[in-house]
């Protein structure tokens, strides 16, 4: 059994490659309700980066059915790139698209 340590880690993404994603990340979480994913392992490709946004929808097929031609038309040009499309259940998010808190009990 072989031991390695932090030292021993080479990766293959350099920190470059790893900024550049990061930055062509921060508009769409600006302006969607979305989680932001950087794989910087196992990733195969150079830059061996790749950025996996999945992006919650307000409630009901409509919004989930013109999220990806939306998001294609205003950040399909991020390179390396997956997405995910979620409707949110109803009633779970408030008007700024963040999950609402149970409401508490008196008493």
């Amino acid at each position: 059994m072989t031991s390695s340590t932090c030292a021993d880690f080479e990766p293959d993404a350099d920190t470059a490659a790893v900024k550049a994603a990061a930055e062509q990340a921060v508009p769409v979480l600006e302006a969607e309700n979305v989680r932001v994913d950087l794989e910087t392992q196992d990733v195969a490709r150079a830059p061996h980066v790749r950025t996996r946004f999945t992006v919650t929808t307000a409630p009901g097929p409509d919004a989930l059915l013109a999220a990806l031609p939306a998001l294609d038309r205003r950040f399909g040009t991020i390179p390396h790139a997956d997405w995910t499309v979620q409707a949110t259940p109803e009633g779970s998010l408030d008007a700024r698209g963040r999950r609402r808190s149970p409401p508490r009990r008196a008493g």
